[in-house]
This record gives C-alpha cells, structure tokens and sequence, in this order.
C-alpha cells in the first residue's frame, strides 16, 4: 500500500537516502541526499559514481551481500565524505534502500581531508556563507570556482592509487600556498575542488586567479620514478550576480566547468555576457 506521507516523512529525515535498482541506479533520493550532491540531478545516475565502499576491495561484493541480506553496516566514501551506509533489500520490488549516517568525530564534523590536509566541503559551505555575509555588507563581489582535474584517472589506472593520492597532495598544496588569506579552499571529493576569492573589486579578476591556478597544476609532478603532468577545468560564478548563497553559487559554478570541459577552454564564467555588459 502506497503512503503519501511517506515522501515528506524521509525528506524530513536529516540524513541522506537513496532507492537503487538492480543496476545500481538511483531511482528515489531525498532532500538531504540532493542538497549533499550540490550536481542539479541524481535520477538514474549510477550510486557506484558518488558512492565508495573503502574496506571492500571489490564493491560488487557488497551490493551481492545485501541481496543475500548479509550486508552489514560498511564504512563509506559518500561524495568524497566519510559515511556509514546501512542497507536493505526489497526483493519483491528488487530495489535496495540506503541510509548513510555521518561518521563520529571528535567535533561538529571532520575539519580536514584525510589526504589533502584541505577543509572538508562541510567546513568550506560554513566559511563560504560568511564570507558571502562580508561581501555583502562592503558591497563586494566574491568568485566561487568548481575545478575539476582532466587528466587523474589515466594516472591512477596507469601507476596505481598511490601515484594518484601523490598528485592530489601536491596540487592541493600548490593551490592552497597560492592563495590569500581572505581566500578559501576545499576538497569537494575525487579530484574536485572548491574555492572562494573573496573581496574582488572586479568580478573578471576571478580570471586571473583561475589562469593562475591552472599553471601550478600543470607544472611536472615528481611520483616517484617518473614525471606526470596533470591540466584542469574550472567553472567561475559570482556573487551576487549569479547567485545569493554557496549552494547557488556552487551549482552555477559547475555547470561553467562543465562548459569549460567541453570547450578544452580552461576555465569559463557561468555568465560572462553579464558581467561585462
């Protein structure tokens, strides 16, 4: 029997949810789950995109678990963010629920990327909102940048995953010594990042932090015996001409790198016609 309530009742819930099918495509998700997502839609994308099962080498082993319903509570990477996930199994239905519940920590929330050093993006939507709170009290504008690393999964398929934590170490590093203090920076998950140039006097000066930023993580990277070179696409909002609040801001900025992606550009403002008229 269908529950109408039952909609409100897990978007209500402050913990992500998803229903995937047999093919592991996310068929239901609900408002917490969409908000952490930041992307505009999840529908039928597959959860092994979002989703990492860490302490299992192979993750189809545990989507086989869950439907011979011996799948336990796992250890979880959800959008790059450490989670518990616990499972069910609708066999009638053929679909499988998902719960993730954040990982205890000492505090609020994990600070720090365990392999970057960087904030957490969960530290970077706190800061980013107040630093949108100063720009609008000086009337400034502020730059969110969504970068998005073109070249790393060759990397690690070719040398292997250590090779692979060496370069985002070293770019991290790179991007953070190169910004201001008034600037900000986090690991979004895999091999995007996010970041805030606050207090710009002209909102096409985000470009020259762009262009910046994208000559350090295209200089030679040391992983051991060999060099590998790494190039980047990052997408440019503006507040406020693109959006009120970090999440508008990051949502815009992602489709610009997308554009950027797509037009081997670099980078690309979300709406540069308007900034210039």
């Amino acid at each position: 029997m269908e529950v109408p309530q039952l909609d409100l009742f897990l978007n209500i819930i402050p913990l992500e949810i998803c229903v995937i099918n047999l093919e592991r495509e996310i068929i239901y998700y609900n408002k917490v789950m969409a908000e952490s997502s930041v992307k505009d839609e999840l529908q039928n994308k597959k959860i092994d995109e979002i989703m990492t099962i860490e302490s299992l080498d192979d993750q189809n082993l545990f989507f086989e678990l869950i439907k011979k319903r011996k799948a336990k509570t796992e250890e979880c990477r959800l959008f790059g963010q450490k989670r518990f996930v616990n499972s069910e199994y609708n066999e009638k239905k053929r679909e499988i629920y998902l719960v993730f519940i954040p990982a205890k920590f000492d505090s609020k929330y994990q600070k720090k990327d365990l392999l970057t050093g960087l904030h957490t993006r969960e530290v970077f939507f706190d800061r980013a909102t107040q630093l949108i709170y100063g720009c609008e009290r000086q009337n400034q504008k502020m730059a969110v940048l969504f970068l998005d690393l073109d070249d790393f999964k060759p990397v690690n398929d070719t040398y292997g995953h250590e090779a692979g934590d060496i370069v985002l170490k070293v770019i991290s590093k790179r991007m953070e010594n190169s910004l201001r203090k008034t600037d900000l920076i986090a690991r979004f998950g895999g091999d995007e990042f996010i970041l805030a140039l606050s207090e710009l006097k002209e909102p096409i000066h985000a470009s020259l932090g762009a262009k910046r930023i994208l000559k350090l993580i295209e200089k030679p990277i040391d992983i051991g015996d060999r060099e590998v070179r790494i190039s980047a696409s990052i997408g440019i909002s503006i507040f406020p001409d693109d959006g009120k609040n970090i999440n508008e801001l990051l949502k815009k900025a992602d489709s610009a790198m997308y554009k950027s992606k797509t037009n081997n550009s670099g980078y690309s403002f979300f709406n540069l016609q308007k900034l210039l008229d």
